[in-house]
């Protein structure tokens, strides 16, 4: 293998491996987030926590929970591009 393509290989190999690494933080930072917006409400943790290894039974009872939360003042008055 010539010495331009052992370099993008590797290349390519890093960036797809932090790539990985960024979707699964961000993936935990919004799990965090979602979590502690369903903090003392049993039903959302569990339809959360149950959703992760079951998502097509939980989908439904998750999207209901959901509807259950309040948003914040300042959640409900934020429009994207503003």
């Amino acid at each position: 293998m010539e010495p331009v393509s052992l370099i993008v290989g590797a290349l390519a190999t890093g960036v797809s491996e932090t790539g990985k690494v960024a979707v699964k933080d961000a993936y935990e930072g919004l799990k965090r987030l979602i979590s502690a917006r369903f903090a003392g409400k049993p039903a959302a943790q569990t339809a959360l926590v149950e959703h992760a290894d079951d998502p097509d039974t939980w989908d439904k009872p998750l999207a209901m929970v959901s509807m259950d939360v309040t948003p914040s003042p300042r959640q409900a008055t934020w429009r994207p591009g503003r």
